[in-house]
């Protein structure tokens, strides 16, 4: 029972709302987007759903209804509309795949990397670190007294009011997204956020890296083969320092906020940015999606987000200006 929910929420869910979204902004060309845009709409919503009921002091047990039934229904939409296109893809998607696969023999050390990156993740993660005392607890007893905010997590006071406790706290849902995980499928939030979350992270991670080599890249096969074992095999082994090192939090404290802005969200909406057509409606709203599933995941996702944005953008207009002026030169 377990497996089937687990397969449920973070395959099945996941990629029809991906399905969803990719059919409305008219996207078919790539493959792993649609669970990328699945997972970080399914983040986004429960973003969303958050904020007003945590700040008008509504149940966790509303919180989690609410999210079920915009999930189901944004699933059941893309089903209705994009389904059987879906499928057809997926069964094409299988077939050349393998043969993918066959024609280039770098992919297959990168997935032993990986098999072996998620294997370590799950036996040898330390249990328990001083910042877990704050962040599984607070998670913990969401769950269990059925209110977002109970006490302060810095002092150990019960809380009279949601703006008695530190802002970066009550600011992000990425805490009652936990939650919701851990109540659906059953498991003390230690093992979901040790565990669990882990394991999907790390592969949605690699997915948004292989999304956003196919953008940069028109040579995506050649460039895959080469540069994902590499970069895989950089991340298990390349790290030097302890606390401080990029692998270190992505293969130890994936599970973070912090982490989850800076290894999903930050390079899918990079790449995202690169293929923005702006005159299109649609493109903006999915850029939207992705800028709220990073302000819920944490609140460094308020600076790193508009920061990269606006380098993007200044990047950009630096460029037409220079090839405004080479043209008339």
């Amino acid at each position: 029972m377990l497996v089937l929910k687990t397969v449920l929420l973070f395959l099945i869910i996941p990629e029809l709302l991906g399905v969803t979204v990719c059919g409305i902004c008219r996207i078919w060309d790539r493959p792993f987007f649609r669970y990328i845009s699945g997972f970080l709409c399914m983040v986004a919503m429960a973003y969303v759903i958050y904020l007003p009921l945590a700040f008008t002091g509504r149940s966790f047990h509303r919180y989690v209804q609410l999210l079920s039934i915009g999930y189901v229904f944004i699933a059941a939409i893309g089903i209705v509309f994009y389904g059987k296109r879906t499928f057809l893809e997926l069964k094409v998607l299988a077939v050349r795949g393998a043969d993918w696969i066959k024609k280039h023999p770098g992919i297959v050390i990168f997935l032993v990397v990986v098999a072996f990156e998620l294997y370590r993740v799950i036996a040898y993660t330390q249990i328990n670190y001083s910042d877990d005392d704050t962040y599984i607890s607070l998670v913990n007893d969401i769950i269990h007294s059925d209110t977002f905010f109970r006490r302060n997590y810095v002092d150990g006071r019960n809380l009279t009011a949601w703006y008695h406790l530190d802002k970066k706290y009550y600011l992000t849902g990425w805490f009652a997204y936990q939650a919701y995980i851990s109540r659906a499928l059953g498991l003390h939030p230690l093992i979901t956020v040790k565990t669990v979350l882990p394991l999907v992270l790390i592969v949605l991670h690699y997915l948004v890296v292989i999304d956003f080599l196919g953008i940069i890249s028109r040579r995506r096969g050649e460039m895959l083969s080469y540069f994902l074992p590499i970069y895989a095999m950089l991340l298990e082994f390349g790290w030097s320092t302890y606390t401080t090192s990029l692998s270190y939090y992505f293969l130890t404290w994936v599970w973070y906020g912090k982490s989850f802005v800076e290894f999903v969200v930050l390079p899918a909406l990079m790449g995202q940015l690169l293929v923005t057509r702006w005159n299109r409606f649609f493109d903006w709203c999915l850029l939207l999606l992705f800028i709220l599933a990073g302000f819920g995941a944490s609140t460094m996702g308020f600076v790193l987000i508009p920061v990269m944005c606006g380098m993007y953008f200044v990047t950009m207009m630096a460029h037409l200006i220079w090839k405004r002026r080479r043209a008339t030169c």
